[in-house]
């Protein structure tokens, strides 16, 4: 295909030893060998080491009455690596009951690890140019989703963190978290339950 990147470690689980080049495609082989893609390795979700196919949630999810179009990605988890969040999209004029989605997938989705931890209801999913769901978009908006849920339980449901998600020079996710409030115990906990997660977290409390 070409003799390699500029960078050699780039080259690293992609060209192979044995001349194949790893394209990152997830698929299978119908029995007349035909090749049919589902999607892209980097989109799956880890769960405790169990790989999940996000067209396997989404497909459920997008055969539900009155959802427009779905899609799936990995919440950060301090136990499983990473759970399932499904963001979704209602049709025009329907008003999705978020319960009965969620009680929906629990019922189809065929793989347990892959039933959505949490469902998230949006006006529009972020895509390209060409019309492709950005799920890196979509895995910030699941980090945010996390702070959130652990600001809730420890702060409460009146307290809403400001939460920015960006890259560092070595492209790592790192996250700043703003929390109003003066009580220096709560914000203690909130930093040790994000700190076992993948991503970095700068957490500060913010005063009126």
């Amino acid at each position: 295909m070409f003799p390699g990147y500029v960078d050699p470690k780039h080259d690293q689980e992609i060209l192979l030893p044995d001349g194949w080049l790893n394209t990152g495609d997830v698929g299978y082989l119908t029995d007349d060998q035909r090749l049919v893609l589902t999607g892209r390795a980097k989109d799956l979700i880890v769960k405790s080491g169990h790989n999940i196919n996000p067209a396997d949630i989404e497909d459920v999810a997008n055969a539900f009455p009155g959802v427009r179009i779905s899609a799936a990605v990995g919440m950060p988890d301090a136990y499983a690596g990473e759970v399932p969040i499904l963001y979704a999209v209602a049709a025009p004029g329907v008003q999705l009951d978020v319960c009965l989605l969620q009680r929906y997938l629990e019922e189809h989705v065929a793989e347990p690890p892959a039933k959505p931890k949490r469902v998230v209801l949006l006006d529009a999913l972020p895509v390209t140019a060409v019309g492709k769901i950005v799920k890196n978009d979509l895995r910030d908006r699941a980090v945010v989703e996390k702070v959130r849920i652990e600001v809730e339980r420890i702060f409460g449901a009146t307290i809403a963190p400001i939460v920015a998600v960006a890259k560092d020079e070595k492209l790592n996710t790192v996250v700043r978290v703003e929390v109003l409030t003066g009580n220096a115990a709560a914000i203690q906990k909130l930093k040790e339950a994000l700190e076992p997660l993948s991503q970095s977290y700068d957490v500060i409390a913010r005063f009126a």
